[in-house]
């Protein structure tokens, strides 16, 4: 599958700050949005109030948000409606270079809710940064620390204190990603994320990087979307192009990497659509507590998940 078809170059001087001006205007202080019903973990306290740039953006981890909009979800958590309307790759320009993804959220119905998330991936150790701008390049096997795959949403829905909160420096937008309306699912967006990340790593030299992780997450979105409108701006420089780090360059995975991604992203989220389907069904026609109904229709995910942890592991 040719996952370049679709790419769009941007125009000259295409590398430049993203901002709210981008997407239209919305303003998610619109009192009208304090008391609507929306999924608030998606769509947190700060909408439709005032000035909120205090309150830091609500962090999940990969496992912990899929739990919560999936295994933990509720008739009234109004999961379903909320899409990927856009996504944009992100640089930092001051080293150590961090890469990340904004993730741009929408809801299908009004008032809609707009909201950004950040994906990326943290060092989670002493010394963080001084670490990963010394030693971006030493082997897994010498050295191994801890790695926190995160997201971060915006408390307020504005994307300045978002990036203010997570503390990047000036970034670029290398590419951006424009999906349909109502095509890709936000819970498929959080799926696809968490398999790309506990996938076997075939390169072990990029295998605790920001690098690798966040251009792992991004081809296998292109790769399972190939009909999202692609745009990559014109690289200016070898530092402003995606995975690059230090002298070396790992830019894309290789296409059985993103076959064996693909084959378990497809599968989850079968599963995960199917049992939306039977939970909304069921819950009319059966009569079970909710809590009894969604444990049930869960076992098959639970066991699918068990599977290729042991498969992981051997």
């Amino acid at each position: 599958m040719n996952i370049s078809k679709r790419t769009r170059r941007a125009p000259s001087g295409g590398q430049r700050d993203f901002s709210q001006q981008d997407i239209g205007a919305y303003d998610p202080h619109d009192p009208q949005l304090q008391n609507a019903p929306r999924n608030h973990n998606i769509f947190p306290g700060g909408f439709g109030t005032s000035d909120q740039s205090r309150n830091p953006p609500v962090e999940f981890t990969l496992p912990h948000l899929e739990d919560v909009l999936i295994k933990q979800h509720e008739p009234n958590d109004y999961v379903e409606p909320i899409y990927v309307a856009s996504a944009r790759y992100c640089k930092e320009y001051d080293r150590p270079q961090h890469e990340f993804i904004i993730i741009i959220v929408e809801t299908e119905d009004l008032p809609k809710f707009r909201n950004f998330i950040i994906l990326d991936r943290a060092v989670s150790s002493q010394g963080e940064r001084i670490e990963r701008e010394l030693l971006p390049i030493i082997s897994s096997s010498l050295y191994s620390p801890k790695v926190k795959n995160r997201f971060r949403v915006s408390y307020d829905g504005t994307l300045k204190n978002l990036v203010s909160h997570c503390k990047f420096s000036r970034y670029a937008v290398l590419e951006t990603l424009q999906f349909q309306p109502k095509v890709f699912p936000f819970y498929e967006m959080v799926t696809i994320s968490r398999t790309a990340s506990e996938v076997e790593r075939s390169h072990a030299l990029w295998s605790d990087q920001c690098q690798w992780f966040t251009s792992s997450v991004w081809d296998s979105i292109r790769y399972f979307l190939p009909k999202a409108i692609h745009t990559q701006a014109p690289a200016k420089t070898d530092s402003n192009t995606r995975g690059r780090s230090g002298n070396f360059f790992r830019q894309r995975l290789d296409f059985q990497e993103l076959n064996t991604i693909f084959g378990q992203v497809n599968r989850d989220i079968q599963l995960i659509r199917r049992d939306f389907i039977k939970f909304q069904k069921n819950q009319q026609d059966s009569g079970l507590p909710q809590e009894q109904e969604r444990d049930r229709l869960l076992e098959e995910l639970d066991a699918l998940k068990e599977q290729k942890l042991r498969r992981a592991t051997t």
